[in-house]
């Protein structure tokens, strides 16, 4: 897991950069910290079903956190990682 680079997608989607975020995870497609960020990034843009598939493959049916809130905890998982 390269945490520098998914921590760079958050970066990226605080400053709107949904695309670039997305291309991060997209490329790497099954690893679960990849696919939690993939799973959120689809939430914020409001794709609930897609969002759901990327959740379940991360583990969870969803996580049921305001995005701001996510996002942060998804920061501290990868800070402690």
């Amino acid at each position: 897991m390269s945490k520098e680079k998914y921590l760079k997608a958050l970066d990226l989607l605080d400053d709107g950069k949904w695309d670039d975020a997305h291309n991060i995870c997209q490329a790497d497609e099954g690893t679960p910290m990849a696919d939690w960020i993939h799973a959120h990034l689809h939430k914020e843009e409001g794709d609930m079903p897609n969002s759901g598939y990327w959740y379940r493959r991360y583990g969870t049916d969803h996580i049921k956190l305001e995005l701001k809130e996510e996002r942060e905890l998804i920061r501290k998982t990868l800070k402690e990682s």
